[in-house]
């Protein structure tokens, strides 16, 4: 289980992390909650949005980078 893993870590250092979680996440199942919704539909098979306290989207990583309303309210710039 990772919680937050990217909270507080300079862009090059999580691109590292992503890059080691890629590396390993075919060997072990992971939990991870994240705020970062780039670096979460990076790294994981499935996902969840959850607002207060509710799942407001789930799917797998490609429905959740695919769907419009995510992209803008989530993944925008």
């Amino acid at each position: 289980m990772l919680d937050e893993p990217c909270g507080g870590l300079a862009p090059v250092i999580a691109e590292q992390l992503c890059d080691l979680i890629l590396k390993v996440k075919g060997e072990i199942t992971m939990l991870i909650a994240e705020q970062n919704a780039r670096f979460a539909v990076a790294v994981s098979d499935r996902g969840y949005i959850i607002e207060k306290g509710r799942i407001a989207y789930e799917g797998t990583s490609a429905e959740l980078a695919a769907d419009e309303g995510v992209k803008e309210k989530y993944l925008a710039v």
